[in-house]
């Protein structure tokens, strides 16, 4: 019967909140059609000391849907408890399963992201720049710029982070070498980079400096019926210029 199936299926999502997702209409609709329920077990599990962090995380995902926060405080110390809630904490707080874009991210989830900038992972640390950036927590501008330049060859995820946090002359100046030797369009991280620099860019020389490097570029490549996401961003800064020489 309809009913059973129900039943049974909701039982299975407050077991398994990871298949609870903001996309997905049905598993939405059935855990809004016993609130109280769907609350009291996901708040069980999410509190459960013994259960992985990262099943409390997705609990914490899941309530919020429902309308409950959870206190950052608490999300932070999951976030910490290993590398796969780590990366589930950071993936959260880059999208807006917490907090909108336009929300101010409370202070103990911007320390959170700013600690792991100096992560002995390469993948959390790049995770926690891309964050940064994204999410503009200009307490990271800091850090990142200290990371660029302790390394001999700067890792194009921080340079990238740096590009949208703190856009400068002497940051462009090392981008473009980058730029000149990494190929054509596709793939190239370092057009994007500047295409960052030159759209966070406040100051229009630097903008404007930006984009001829990145224009420079398109005037050498052959014809294609196709750009990449970097080159589209490029493309969008050229046409925000005013003229757009």
């Amino acid at each position: 019967p309809l009913a059973y199936r129900r039943e049974r299926r909701l039982a299975e999502l407050l077991s398994n909140p990871q298949e609870i997702q903001s996309f997905d209409p049905e598993s939405l609709e059935l855990i809004h059609s016993q609130t109280d329920r769907s609350v009291a077990a996901l708040t069980e599990l999410r509190d459960n000391n013994a259960t992985p962090a990262e099943a409390r995380l997705q609990s914490a995902c899941a309530l919020k849907i429902l309308g409950v926060a959870t206190p950052p405080e608490q999300l932070a110390a999951l976030g910490r408890a290993n590398g796969a809630a780590s990366r589930a904490l950071l993936f959260a707080i880059q999208g807006d399963d917490f907090w909108r874009h336009d929300e101010t991210l409370p202070e103990p989830i911007k320390e959170f992201v700013v600690e792991f900038l100096t992560s002995s992972d390469n993948v959390l640390r790049n995770s926690a720049a891309h964050v940064a950036s994204w999410r503009k927590i200009d307490e990271a501008a800091g850090p990142i710029a200290a990371l660029i330049q302790r390394q001999s060859r700067p890792d194009m995820q921080l340079l990238k982070a740096a590009a949208r946090l703190r856009p400068s002359a002497e940051l462009l100046q090392q981008l473009e070498p980058q730029l000149k030797g990494a190929g054509g369009i596709g793939g190239n991280s370092a057009l994007g980079a500047i295409a960052d620099l030159g759209e966070a860019a406040t100051d229009p020389v630097v903008k404007k400096a930006a984009a001829t490097a990145c224009a420079q570029l398109l005037t050498q490549q052959q014809d294609q019926p196709w750009i990449d996401g970097d080159t589209g961003a490029e493309v969008a800064l050229i046409a925000g210029l005013h003229p757009p020489e």
